[in-house]
């Protein structure tokens, strides 16, 4: 397992054994669900060193304040809060959180995204067969589209089938390539970038529905763990309202604001990061910013590409604190 993945379940399991921690000292009946997810998480955190573990229970902790102030639901109440980690496919069904509190009595329930060192929202492929816009938008592609796309990926196939039959240390690496910015990054974001604003000249919905594919269909807090810095960022992407309700007569200390009416209606432009060759920036209306980062995913060659997708510009009206760590 890579180093990131091992660190990024590492800090899941740090943040639901401190949540755990705090929903107990405060009161509550809690437990957390010891599903196959959870005993992964744990698995990873106790392969890492004892400094990292320190710091990611520091990490986990300066979130505390900022969401239990926005949700009285985990501070009030006699009902059972149920801590579960999801499996990764999750964010393919439409939500990207890692984490989720139920309380099954009230059907209340709320969730987090644990990011460790990284503001990644998805990490999509791009393929042969894979129709990016019917599976982020609903709206199919263009054969234009896979025709430009077409003699890259089929490139990539044959040179993968040319050397697949070896062991995976003599199979062709990505190092072949003299400029694969050149070759293989550019021809697809071209593709990619002409085809997205062509389905935006023809769905004006486009925005939206890109902004609700990545943020995915369940509102959530995100966690960011900052370690150089050591801090951390908490946002509220709260899209449909279910996040900082009341429990009974109990009001958040904080509200969280509703994000339904900043949804982006137009792209501004959709260009190259300054110097690049690999990242594209779409920049929006309502202060919505998003930059794609194409990359190979594997050493080996293999026949797709992925996205690194981040939101770079957020509206004024999301949540964002940043808090620093107790030394």
């Amino acid at each position: 397992m890579a180093k990131q993945t091992v660190q990024g379940k590492g800090f899941e399991y740090a943040c639901i054994t401190t949540f755990y921690k705090a929903l107990t000292e405060l009161g509550m009946r809690c437990e957390i669900e010891k599903s196959k997810a959870y005993l992964t998480a744990q698995d990873n955190f106790q392969k890492l060193d004892g400094i990292l573990q320190e710091d990611m229970f520091q990490a986990a902790k300066a979130s505390l304040n900022t969401i239990l102030k926005a949700e009285p639901n985990l501070s009030n109440g006699q009902e059972l809060v149920t801590l579960s980690i999801l499996v990764d496919k999750s964010g393919g069904d439409g939500d990207v959180r890692d984490i989720v509190f139920i309380k099954g009595e009230t059907d209340w329930e709320i969730g987090i995204s644990c990011k460790h060192n990284h503001h990644a929202l998805k990490h999509s492929r791009l393929s042969n067969d894979i129709d990016f816009g019917l599976k982020w938008l609903g709206l199919p592609v263009s054969n234009d589209y896979f025709e430009a796309i077409k003699p890259v990926f089929t490139r990539l196939a044959t040179l993968r089938d040319e050397t697949k039959h070896l062991d995976k240390a003599e199979q062709h690496k990505w190092t072949m390539f003299e400029n694969k910015e050149v070759e293989i990054y550019l021809p697809v974001l071209e593709a990619f970038k002409f085809e997205l604003l062509r389905l935006y000249e023809q769905h004006q919905e486009v925005p939206k529905l890109l902004i609700e594919y990545l943020l995915g269909r369940k509102d959530f807090y995100k966690v960011i763990a900052k370690d150089k810095e050591r801090k951390t960022i908490v946002q509220a992407f709260n899209l449909n309202d279910a996040l900082s309700t009341n429990y009974q007569s109990t009001r958040p200390k904080t509200k969280v604001k509703g994000l339904s009416t900043v949804l982006p209606t137009r792209i501004f432009s959709l260009d190259y990061k300054r110097g690049s060759k690999n990242t594209l920036e779409l920049i929006m209306d309502n202060g919505w910013s998003i930059s794609f980062r194409i990359h190979n995913a594997s050493s080996r060659v293999e026949p797709s590409l992925k996205f690194d997708i981040q939101l770079i510009g957020i509206p004024q009206s999301v949540t964002n604190v940043e808090e620093y760590w107790e030394d």
